[in-house]
């Protein structure tokens, strides 16, 4: 077993959305700036979306929700499930 988890969630909004790709491999990430007034920024990574009308799932400037897990040995903590807050279009 390894160390307990931390899980809490938070509120933020989408500064970028970046394209990275390493050797063959491409990834989408959001930078969300948390909404709980740390001067600290996430990088989570997104796949691709699209809403019912053809339109990318995630824009610049959506408020979003996430989960960030911690843990107690120090290790770095991990954001995922990236969930866009309001009504879709």
């Amino acid at each position: 077993m390894g160390a307990p988890r931390i899980k809490t969630t938070g509120l933020g909004t989408i500064n970028a959305i970046h394209q990275v790709r390493v050797d063959a491999v491409s990834n989408l990430f959001a930078l969300v700036i948390p909404d709980d007034g740390s001067r600290s920024r996430l990088a989570i990574r997104v796949w691709p979306t699209m809403t019912a009308g053809g339109h990318d799932g995630l824009a610049v400037g959506d408020k979003v929700s996430y989960t960030l897990f911690a843990d107690l040995a120090g290790e770095w903590p991990r954001a995922q499930d990236l969930v866009k807050l309001g009504a879709e279009d």
